[in-house]
């Protein structure tokens, strides 16, 4: 009997190796997303924690001098914020465009699975048909031999005289 070859084993083996890269690419922005995410956080931080200064320089004795570096450095995280929030709107759009070429690729892959599937069925299928035409020769050959090995004189049980 001869083995099950699948034609597009190796269209197969490069949908899987495209789905695997367009993976990987997710996990990079998913990854950049989180770094991102930590980065925002630590500024929103020290926002609070410099307005929370500047409040309290508000309240004792003033030092213009002070207050104005305190305001310029929280300026400085603002713009730094805001850069981080953009940049985290833009790899969010990044990573649902690239969620959707993982799922395009997973489709293609999905795709000739799917065919190789039908085709090891068909293959079984007729494996099985060949397997039980084998059985039923072998039996009636064998049934062949026993009628006639039990019959006086070699006739056949089939013919009547």
């Amino acid at each position: 009997m001869k083995q099950f070859s699948f034609k597009l084993d190796p269209v197969l083996a490069y949908r899987k190796l495209i789905e695997d890269n367009e993976e990987q690419k997710l996990h990079r922005i998913q990854a950049a997303i989180v770094e991102l995410q930590k980065v925002r956080d630590d500024l929103k931080t020290k926002i609070e924690l410099s307005g929370r200064r500047l409040r309290e320089q508000s309240c004792g004795t003033i030092d213009i001098e002070h207050i104005r570096s305190v305001s310029a450095y929280l300026e400085k995280l603002q713009a730094e914020m805001m850069r981080a929030v953009k940049a985290l709107f833009k790899l969010e759009q990044d990573r649902l465009a690239q969620l959707s070429r993982v799922l395009e690729a997973r489709k293609g892959r999905e795709v000739v699975e799917k065919l190789r599937d039908n085709s090891f069925s068909e293959y079984k299928k007729e494996t099985q048909a060949l397997e039980q035409k084998m059985l039923d020769e072998l039996s009636v050959t064998q049934f062949g031999r026993l009628s006639k090995q039990d019959l006086p004189g070699g006739m056949s049980p089939t013919r009547k005289s």
